[in-house]
């Protein structure tokens, strides 16, 4: 009996391009590169990790900072190991910067929504974090695969679960932002809406709603002082305006004095409107026809990669520059020798989830209870 497991990952590559997916997916060639990790830190999966901390009752600054060590010593292992001498400091530079900016995140987040219960200004309170989930739908599918025995999983990683007062369920998707994303992305992702099936499917409890728990990539700012000593009132600092008020005191200042007139008020009028720069929540709920419809629509999409898909190329308008397999696809499609360069630049290998997933049987559960306590027991 072989297994086939189906991502969020593998469906998005398959609808952008079947190529890329072809070679892509764990379901079909498996490709992947060669070279040696880049010298950069994943700036999500370093905040991730203090939320989950956290959430187990741990110190999220401490995660992080072991978290960014963990990754720095990997990476130059793996430098050395390729060119056989330590990285130049500037190689680092971008590296060693991001570490900064994720401990900064880190501090600023929980020192804004603390560490007992950071969801408690949306009403809800965490149940689980990072959890992955394997889920059983070849019964769904509706049609022979075809090698007899074949068992096709759901796979995937929810950010997070959390339930309000009355134990109704939300999914939790916890996102580091460079541009404020809008609210009708929000409501209609297709990964929380896929999460919230998921769920249905696994306890055949209803989930509620998600919230949106954004993290911006910028750090608040100390207002400036100048030269002359008198804190700035350059209204394009990123600063806050609890901050402000207490650089004003710090200073040996007066808030009422004049000149901090418009910078306050400004501050203000951000502080009152919902200040998100630095952090952005937004709830949202699902109806039952909104969720049947994404179910009706994953299960086509998932019997089209199973039942002898058709590969073909989708080149976007303006190229195919941030394809990792643009120079593979190119090759391929212009008469080059594609062998030589599979042996040169690509091996084959799988991904995290379903590497996590494997092996892993099911368990029952039915209630919110048997859920938070299936949990808390890891």
């Amino acid at each position: 009996m072989s297994d086939v497991y189906i991502s969020f990952s593998d469906i998005d590559s398959f609808l952008r391009c079947r190529q890329q997916w072809d070679f892509k997916s764990a379901n079909r060639q498996s490709i992947r590169h060669k070279t040696t990790p880049k010298l950069y830190l994943t700036l999500g999966s370093a905040v991730h990790k203090a939320l989950e901390a956290n959430a187990r009752g741990e110190d999220p600054q401490a995660a992080v900072e072991a978290y960014v060590a963990a990754e720095r010593a990997s990476k130059v292992q793996a430098y050395v190991e390729e060119h056989g001498f330590q990285p130049w400091g500037s190689e680092l530079r971008e590296f060693d910067e991001n570490s900064e900016l994720a401990m900064g995140l880190v501090h600023q987040y929980f020192e804004h929504y603390s560490r007992d219960n950071p969801l408690g200004d949306q009403g809800l309170e965490y149940v689980g974090i990072e959890v992955p989930f394997k889920i059983d739908i070849t019964e769904y599918l509706g049609f022979n695969l075809s090698k007899p025995g074949t068992r096709v999983f759901f796979v995937g990683t929810l950010d997070a679960l959390a339930v309000n007062e009355y134990d109704d369920l939300f999914i939790v998707e916890n996102k580091t932002y460079s541009t404020k994303p809008d609210s009708e992305m929000i409501q209609w992702h297709f990964q929380s809406m896929g999460y919230a099936v998921a769920l249905r499917w696994l306890t055949g409890l209803d989930v509620a709603g998600g919230l949106y728990n954004g993290i911006a990539k910028r750090l608040i700012s100390e207002p400036k002082v100048l030269k002359s000593g008198l804190l700035s009132t350059d209204k394009r600092q990123s600063t806050t305006l609890e901050r402000y008020r207490a650089a004003i005191s710090a200073n040996g200042e007066s808030p009422d004095d004049a000149r901090f007139a418009d910078i306050l008020q400004h501050l203000q009028s951000i502080d009152e409107q919902g200040d998100t720069r630095f952090f952005y929540r937004e709830k949202f709920f699902f109806t039952d026809e909104q969720l049947e419809a994404w179910e009706t629509d994953f299960l086509h999409i998932v019997v089209e990669m199973l039942d002898h898909p058709r590969i073909y190329r989708t080149i976007p308008f303006k190229g195919c520059g941030d394809c990792w397999f643009s120079d593979l696809c190119h090759t391929k499609h212009s008469g080059g020798d594609v062998d030589y360069l599979m042996e040169k630049r690509y091996t084959q290998g799988s991904y995290g989830t379903i590497e996590e997933v494997k092996g892993v049987e099911p368990t029952i559960i039915s209630t919110v209870d048997e859920l938070r306590e299936y949990l808390r027991n890891g």
